[in-house]
């Protein structure tokens, strides 16, 4: 603003200096006015979102057991990952929730082992006011407490007495389809809650032994699901836990989405497969002629002979000058600058002393286990002398000596892998996130014994305070072998799992993972090669650790909203890439999606892959969209971009990127594809459908494809 000073002017001179200044503020006001007509304008005209629910409460109670053992976490965190919720645990020790909670979350998921939560009233209250306000819960195995008649009838459920003869033994009246899943309920003769709905579809009805009352453990309410034990779960032998219901069909129940969810099983089309090695054994002497290391071993026969990318590991006090082991450092620690100098290798750190409790050796140990007889005796980390356990030095002490003596000049330390139980404690989950390390190890399955079942397969990982403890898709070879004691070539009995988790439904990555010590027996090393010859003979899309990982944290994060035009919109999805589309919602409509590069049609899923730009906006449409698309790459894509030719024909530009020789196959090419642009030396071949593949030496390479 100009401000002028006037001595006495005259009235003219005043009167026009007046009104210039009132036309410079009409001017401005009129500026003004027009420039926010211009910003409703574009908010108009952008399409109306409306976000997704696709986050789910778990409540637990944490004095009891410590979230890794909960039931909710053990049992219904991967089914809920699968259909596409990311999970949000609360203890309720610590408080219950406030507010409004479905206008945050799908639903709330409670998995008592018992009704002995502490103040039973306010916990009743709090559900009572939820379910009042439209909050939707699955409520599994027990209600916590013993709900009174006045909120069992506003659930639409009343209570069965012994006057209507309710005595065991119970034995199955009627049951839905999804009942009968990894097995099938008999008779019981324990507790049943008897308790039968007013409303509702029944998934399960039970009779008592006198045939005259009945009741309906497992039920589909308005307000979204209950299924009460012992009905859920058949706890066998050793731990081994069958699903006596499909959890999939059941959460669907509960928490019904029709959209695409995110998967973490796959990108382009392709299934993931990651590896990574624990430091374990790094210093033992292999069993066999020629007086090598283990590490030497592993590194001559596997990762020079299998170059995907792998995470490396060494724990500092095998290989350090400082450790158990100095007289074999000089060596041990060229092996290691050997092995971190390959191109495949991701340089990890498996920690300074490798704890075997995490929280028990940083002071904050978990409940005692009720069913434990006495407490365990073993150490909570390896007893080094003169060492005094410290979280620093088990963190970034371990990555400075890493990057300081072994780590090449290009590259430094990327990951760092839990040991022990893998149940790390925040401080120490603090540590890695401030170093801006990818974190891997844990998980929450029960140990491979026998046929696959699908409590053998984890979730993707668990919150530990503000931060995201990532956990490894499946288990290593110390499991498989009882512990190291035999038969030392169990872990080809991975290839079970791998294919289990693959058919029917995808659940997760191919994941390798052991540690050095499996290079010292000829058995363990013959079964490791068997591993990685079935892995890598699959269809996959090899990734780092960090780049498994990065799409975990996208999982945890990312939102879906849809728009009132019908489109899905995906944010927050740089790294985790791919959607799922049920088959009954189309497929995508490629003309007017963005950051979409195509789509694969598998019997476990409709794979849609985004491009890695951070956003995704997918419409849809019944029919499948026209090519050319990429349908699948083992090479992440780097850039993508469809073009219009001036003779209406459509090509896409691709530019991807793997560890291994690249893989393109292109779809929606009724007579096949051609290059358009440069192949830079790729061969191709035509497949059923019309589909086009390619393959080149190199890993990396940019193509322009066309329909024929």
């Amino acid at each position: 603003m100009t401000i002028e000073f006037v001595t006495t002017p005259p009235r003219k001179v005043a009167r026009a200096r007046i009104a210039r200044f009132a036309g410079r503020w009409f001017r401005l006001a009129i500026s003004a006015c027009l420039f926010l007509f211009f910003l409703s304008s574009i908010a108009l005209a952008q399409p109306k979102t409306t976000p997704l629910s696709r986050k789910v409460l778990l409540l637990f109670d944490g004095k009891r057991e410590g979230l890794p053992f909960s039931m909710v976490h053990r049992h219904a965190s991967m089914p809920l990952e699968y259909l596409g919720y990311a999970l949000v645990p609360q203890d309720i020790r610590k408080g219950l929730p406030t507010g409004r909670l479905g206008d945050t979350y799908a639903g709330v998921v409670t998995w008592f082992s018992d009704d002995l939560l502490p103040e039973p009233e306010k916990y009743e209250a709090f559900l009572s006011k939820q379910l009042e306000v439209g909050t939707r819960f699955a409520i599994l195995g027990n209600f916590g407490f013993n709900p009174s008649d006045a909120l069992l009838n506003r659930m639409g459920l009343a209570k069965v007495g012994g006057d209507d003869g309710w005595v065991a033994p119970y034995a199955i009246a009627k049951a839905a389809p999804l009942v009968g899943f990894e097995a099938t309920p008999g008779p019981v003769s324990s507790y049943v809650l008897p308790v039968k709905a007013k409303q509702g579809r029944v998934l399960l009805e039970v009779k008592s032994k006198s045939g005259k009352a009945t009741a309906t453990p497992i039920v589909a309410m308005p307000w979204g699901l209950l299924a009460l034990h012992p009905y859920l779960l058949d706890e066998g032998w050793n731990g081994r836990t069958r699903w006596l219901v499909d959890p999939f069909a059941l959460f669907a129940e509960a928490f019904p989405m029709a959209a695409p969810v995110l998967d973490l099983s796959t990108e382009n089309g392709r299934r993931i497969l990651t590896a990574h090695v624990d430091g374990d054994g790094f210093a033992s002497l292999a069993e066999m002629p020629g007086g090598l290391l283990a590490a030497q071993v592993i590194k001559q026969q596997i990762l020079d002979v299998f170059p995907i990318p792998t995470a490396v590991s060494v724990i500092e006090s095998d290989t350090s000058p400082q450790g158990v082991n100095p007289e074999l450092s000089p060596r041990l620690e060229d092996v290691a600058r050997q092995i971190f100098r390959l191109p495949n290798v991701e340089i990890a750190s498996h920690t300074y002393s490798h704890p075997f409790n995490w929280m028990a050796a940083a002071g904050t140990p978990w409940p005692k286990d009720p069913d434990e007889e006495k407490p365990s005796t073993d150490p909570d980390y390896l007893p080094i002398p003169g060492y005094t356990y410290s979280i620093a030095k088990e963190v970034n002490g371990t990555v400075e000596y890493i990057n300081s003596r072994l780590a090449p000049a290009n590259k430094k330390t990327s990951v760092y892998l839990w040991s022990g139980d893998a149940l790390p404690d925040p401080e120490s989950m603090k540590r890695v996130a401030a170093l801006g390390l990818a974190n891997l190890n844990g998980d929450n399955a029960v140990e491979p014994e026998g046929k696959p079942i699908l409590a053998m397969i984890p979730s993707s990982g668990r919150w530990v305070g503000q931060h995201y403890q990532c956990y490894t898709p499946a288990q290593n070879e110390n499991v498989f072998t009882n512990e190291w004691t035999g038969p030392f070539n169990g872990y080809r009995r991975a290839i079970d799992l791998f294919s289990f988790s693959e058919s029917p439904r995808r659940l997760n990555a191919i994941a390798i993972y052991y540690h050095f010590y499996s290079g010292t027996k000829p058995a363990s090393l013959l079964a490791l090669r068997e591993v990685y010859r079935f892995a890598t003979g699959q269809e996959t899309l090899p990734l780092s650790i960090s780049a498994h990982t990065a799409r975990v944290l996208d999982f945890q994060n990312a939102t879906v909203a849809k728009g009132a035009d019908g489109a899905f919109v995906f944010d927050g999805v740089a790294a985790l890439r791919t959607a799922r589309i049920p088959t009954e919602l189309g497929w995508p409509d490629l003309s007017r999606s963005t950051g979409v590069v195509g789509v694969r049609d598998l019997p476990q899923g409709r794979y849609v892959a985004f491009d890695g730009q951070g956003q995704a906006t997918v419409y849809l449409q019944p029919e499948p969209p026209a090519g050319p698309y990429l349908s699948s790459s083992n090479g992440r894509v780097t850039a993508f971009r469809f073009e219009a030719r001036e003779n209406g024909q459509r090509t896409f530009t691709a530019t991807l990127s793997a560890g291994v020789p690249l893989e393109l196959t292109v779809g929606g090419c009724p007579k096949g594809a051609v290059v358009v642009g440069k192949a830079n030396g790729a061969k191709a071949r035509l497949g059923a459908h019309g589909e086009t593949s390619w393959t080149w030496k190199a890993h990396e390479t940019e193509v322009t494809i066309a329909c024929q």
